[in-house]
């Protein structure tokens, strides 16, 4: 069992240098493979008609996900697969949680395949997500489809100052900024490549703030922290997530 712990502990380290590693301009052609674990706890609220709310009920998940990717020229084609594991809900009352469950947690599975074309300031990714079931991460927030679109936007040099936006895109889904994001990035000298600062949103209850930071081990192998916090939330709500990036 120790061993085992010590394992997921190793792999939950190496997991930002997956996610957010990127090839440099001058690279011709390159295969990226990231591998990444993440986990959180996000809040579906029932509120009245003023706002205020009526029930809090935490849904703790972990995730996991990988991700090859390949750079030729302006084109890049990949795909990403992973697991989520939703834990059952509780409500929350009084900084307890009543004994029986009113959200039941579940695992959903998924895989995307997605083409690009990326030049120098502007980028674009367009694919499709297949889940193996209808997810369903809140009462109120239930996917008709098993198999949806996914994009994400560059606007910007990605050597300086940029900005993106994404639907469906993150790895992991929901710890690695949620299913919906946009924020502003700034490219760093070695060894830091980049800081990114935005915002998540879904399933969380509120908007997220997130940070993601892209470092280097080596010339072909990158740190990627991952963090997000609840900036308004009736109920704590956070998503970690860290990988590990290789370079072939």
């Amino acid at each position: 069992m120790k061993k085992k712990k010590n394992v997921l502990l190793f792999v939950f380290i190496i997991y930002p240098y997956i996610v957010g590693f990127t090839p440099e301009a001058s690279d011709s052609s390159s295969t990226i493979l990231k591998i990444i674990v993440g986990r959180g706890s996000y809040a579906d609220v029932s509120r009245d008609c003023e706002g205020n709310p009526i029930t809090v009920v935490d849904i703790p998940f972990h995730e996991a996900a990988i991700e090859l990717d390949h750079h030729s020229g302006n084109v890049r084609t990949g795909v990403k697969g992973g697991v989520t594991n939703l834990r059952d809900g509780k409500i929350k009352k009084d900084d307890s949680y009543w004994d029986a469950p009113v959200f039941r947690g579940s695992t959903i599975y998924y895989v995307s395949p997605d083409i690009g074309v990326h030049w120098k300031y502007i980028g674009i990714n367009a694919g499709l997500i297949y889940f193996n079931d209808y997810f369903t991460p809140r009462e109120d927030l239930e996917f008709d489809h098993k198999i949806m679109p996914r994009f994400s936007l560059r606007i910007g040099n990605p050597y300086t100052t940029y900005v993106t936006a994404g639907f469906m895109n993150n790895v992991p889904l929901i710890s690695g900024g949620g299913l919906f994001d946009i924020g502003v990035g700034f490219y760093r000298p070695y060894p830091m490549r980049e800081v990114w600062v935005g915002l998540g949103f879904f399933p969380y209850d509120s908007s997220m703030l997130i940070m993601k930071s892209d470092i280097f081990i080596s010339q072909n192998v990158m740190l990627l922290p991952r963090g997000m916090i609840g900036l308004g939330s009736d109920s704590f709500e956070y998503g970690l997530s860290i990988g590990a990036a290789i370079r072939f």
